[in-house]
């Protein structure tokens, strides 16, 4: 079972006004287009009681193994939705995601994942995007704690998508951190809600 270790909403708001800048943007926020923004939706997470239509991250399954990932190693493992493989997160090991387009439509996202090690570890997520000034910044959206079945992490707002006006879109990635335990992800889905 998951567990969630929400920040409130208005702190993450602050967080994003305060962060400290990181380096330039870089490689893996390059590369998204509009184009990227609108994508076939479906209900991969119906099995456990979540109706919400979702459209599937760049490689978010894990069918070109590691591909546009930074991080993390493909293994053939993978959850009750696909059969295209997992990544692996050893504790201490982060990977983060090919980007990804969002925008006010786009609120939430969720992913499967398994914690192999230690029951006490927990996987921290963070959405990474690209400030106006041209610089990443990393902002924390949640926490994760699994019991070491394979299940849908709660949904995590994405927050960074709020940059964007009505009709605008901001490239973000998601970085998992594995913080103890031992982690495999699959199946990293982005809530289109202006589409459900």
């Amino acid at each position: 079972m998951f567990v969630l270790v929400r920040r409130s909403f208005l702190l993450a708001l602050l967080g994003v006004m305060l962060i400290a800048p990181g380096a330039q943007a870089d490689s893996i926020l390059d590369g998204v287009t509009s184009s990227d923004c609108y994508q076939d939706v479906s209900r991969p997470f119906a099995p456990w009681g979540d109706s919400s239509l979702y459209f599937l991250a760049p490689n978010g399954d894990f069918s070109s193994g590691a591909d546009g990932w930074q991080g993390g190693e493909a293994v053939a493992d993978s959850s009750p939705l696909s059969g295209g493989g997992a990544l692996h997160i050893a504790d201490g090991d982060r990977a983060t995601s090919p980007g990804v387009c969002v925008g006010l439509d786009t609120p939430t996202m969720r992913f499967l994942a398994r914690n192999a090690g230690d029951p006490g570890g927990e996987l921290d997520v963070d959405v990474r995007f690209e400030s106006l000034l041209g610089l990443t910044l990393t902002l924390p959206i949640g926490s994760v704690h699994s019991d070491g079945a394979w299940a849908p992490s709660p949904t995590l707002p994405i927050v960074a998508n709020l940059l964007g006006v009505l009709g605008s879109h901001t490239p973000v990635a998601f970085r998992f951190r594995a913080d103890g335990g031992d982690w495999l992800i699959d199946d990293l889905y982005v809530d289109p809600y202006g589409k459900g």
